[in-house]
């Protein structure tokens, strides 16, 4: 198998082989179980090793004879990268393109050396007759764009299955001929008219997917009505396109990206997936409401997203009585103002619906809601909607939740109408990235995100039913789970948060065991006042009555230095925590002389016997040198 395939490497005895995750190792071990099979193509084409070590900057996998496929990137000089360009000539002018199944050409950064008849010749080489998918990239630098010829691809119309352009202009026609076994159609910023992709359509009977994205010559898509197995159509950030005519029958997922457009559609009942992305756009979810249902009625997994509303989300009598899924991102800022109460609409209009995800968007941190102030959870005037009562929702998660009464509102209205519901997210953080781990948020967010937080804990923990569980997501808890180096978390804070930290442990009691802090660079200039003119009895400390430990054994903070905030976080872990048992300059040195002699003054005296303590002075860790220039 080709080494980019999804199927398991086999040795020559059809054992399977361990993938690696070096590429060079899999590519050794490819080479090693395809010698046989690629032994013709090498013989009409000079690729032996020697010439394939000259070739700099190019990145050449030799494949079997139904597989053709080149990768080229761009080197440093003329000379490096024409020297490739000279090889790949050599290798198909001498192949005569017979038995090649899938051709994979990307230059799009190869472009010095690189001329139209250079990409003609390849092309011309390697297109016959059976070709079964092409991909190609050509040059972004050109201008003007490459021009794909109709005739070079009609003589392989009979079989091609899979089209995928970048960066050209391809002009097809009534002439073009037919691709009757053409299923997936990929375009993008392809220079080519609406009519001219009619003509592609109409030569088109087998068509299952087609995806549009960045072809600003398009001001309408019609989609035939003869297309009968297409279930996929993507359309992306077209910027001149205007409306959307869907006559295929059986389309099933529908993502579209830009302003809000007129779409048509004649049967929409096997439309079951749909996104609507106006990212850098306004409008979107007011659009979705007033007029999807007459473009989809029968979804059943809506995605919406919006930079900007203008107007709040109206209540509407329609209703989409299968939609089980609704997914609502506001992009950007500019909804500190917005009614989130208005989605009550949403939850009105779908019945069905059992899942209900918000991102309520970008806040700014120097906004705050006038009508929180001076409130509680009692005195909030709250807007309600008697007639709304919900049966099938269950899951319910808003992320970026922040200090908002539309937003809090939409909350009471969930918990107190949607009579199945079992789970409540609250995430003042920014999620989880694809691979699990927490995203990163600065110290503003850190801070703004605490006080969503208490914000959440003020006004919705007491009114969340015992039957419904409630996850309010604090970034120290987002933390703790997902996230393994908690010293970059903990060097967000200022030398005056470290005692926040005491709900971070608070969150472990039944997992941690072991801690390492790192403190943070510290200001030389710079020294706590609390710590002036005091001792260890007469300072005054901050502590968590409620707060307890019983599983942490060892605790490490590096980078310790004179900070009252950092010696109360000290103090928290020696009273509750009960089974607890990089080269430095001169200048650093001397700094953590003052350290350790602020940790022997105020802390020292102040730890059980039971605990071993150790102090790191810089003469243990080796820095003999700079000690004896003191």
């Amino acid at each position: 198998m080709p080494p980019f395939s999804s199927e398991p490497m086999t040795n020559n005895e059809g054992e399977p082989v361990e993938d690696a995750s070096c590429r060079s190792v899999r590519r050794r071990r490819y080479r090693e179980q395809t010698s046989t099979n690629s032994a013709p193509l090498r013989q009409q084409g000079d690729i032996s090793e020697g010439a394939q070590n000259t070739m700099t900057g190019f990145d050449f996998d030799r494949l079997p004879q139904e597989t053709f496929s080149l990768n080229v990137y761009e080197g440093t000089s003329y000379e490096k990268e024409k020297k490739p360009v000279d090889i790949i000539d050599s290798i198909l002018q001498n192949h005569s393109g017979t038995g090649v199944k899938t051709l994979k050409l990307d230059v799009s950064n190869y472009f010095k050396p690189i001329t139209v008849d250079h990409i003609n010749n390849w092309l011309n080489a390697a297109v016959k007759p059976g070709i079964i998918e092409i991909a190609v990239k050509f040059p972004v630098h050109n201008r003007p764009m490459f021009n794909l010829s109709c005739s070079l691809l009609s003589c392989a119309g009979s079989s091609l299955q899979s089209i995928s352009l970048f960066f050209c202009a391809f002009h097809p026609t009534l002439r073009t001929g037919c691709f009757k076994s053409l299923r997936s159609v990929y375009f993008k910023f392809v220079h080519i008219t609406s009519e001219e992709l009619g003509c592609l359509l109409s030569s088109t009977v087998s068509l299952e997917k087609l995806e549009i994205s960045n072809c600003d010559q398009l001001t309408s898509l019609n989609i035939p009505s003869h297309l009968q197995h297409l279930t996929v159509l993507n359309v992306l950030f077209c910027t001149n396109l205007k409306m959307i005519e869907i006559y295929a029958p059986k389309l099933t997922s529908f993502d579209f990206r830009g302003r809000p457009m007129k779409i048509l559609t004649s049967d929409s009942s096997h439309l079951k997936y749909m996104t609507l992305h106006g990212t850098f756009f306004s409008g979107m979810i007011q659009y979705a409401r007033t007029e999807l249902h007459s473009i989809a009625s029968n979804l059943q997994t809506l995605t919406l997203a919006s930079s900007k509303e203008e107007f709040i989300t109206p209540m509407l009598p329609v209703k989409f009585l299968h939609l089980r899924n609704l997914n609502v991102y506001f992009d950007g800022i500019r909804f500190q103002s917005y009614d989130y109460f208005s989605l009550a609409s949403f939850l009105e209009a779908c019945p069905a619906l059992e899942t209900f995800y918000i991102w309520a968007g970008e806040y700014d941190l120097a906004w705050k809601d006038p009508a929180l102030q001076d409130s509680n959870a009692d005195s909030l005037q709250i807007r309600r909607i008697p007639e709304i009562h919900h049966a099938n929702l269950k899951k319910v998660s808003i992320n970026r939740f922040f200090p908002s009464k539309s937003l809090i509102e939409l909350t009471y209205l969930i918990i107190e109408n949607a009579s199945s519901l079992q789970c409540l997210k609250l995430d003042a953080g920014y999620g989880f990235d694809t691979s699990g781990m927490c995203k990163r948020m600065n110290k503003l967010d850190v801070l703004h995100a605490l006080s969503a937080v208490e914000v959440a804990k003020k006004y919705i923990e007491g009114k969340v039913p015992s039957s419904v569980k409630l996850n309010i997501l604090e970034p120290c808890e987002r933390y703790c789970c997902k996230c393994a180096d908690h010293g970059r978390f903990m060097s967000l804070y200022s030398n005056k948060q470290f005692v926040y930290i005491g709900t971070f442990f608070r969150n472990c009691t039944a997992e941690r065991r072991k801690n390492l802090f790192e403190a943070g660079e510290y200001d030389d200039v710079w020294q706590d006042p609390a710590l002036e003119d005091s001792n260890a009895d007469s300072l005054h400390i901050r502590r968590i009555p409620e707060f307890s430990h019983a599983n942490l054994r060892r605790v490490s903070i590096n980078r310790f230095f004179p900070s009252k905030s950092l010696i109360e976080l000290t103090y928290l872990i020696i009273e509750n925590a009960s089974h607890m048992c990089k080269k430095m300059n001169k200048g650093d040195v001397i700094q953590a002389l003052k350290a350790v002699d602020a940790i022997k003054r105020y802390i020292d005296g102040k730890v059980p016997s039971s605990v071993k303590f150790s102090v790191l002075e810089p003469c243990k860790r080796c820095h003999i040198a700079e000690l004896s220039q003191l």
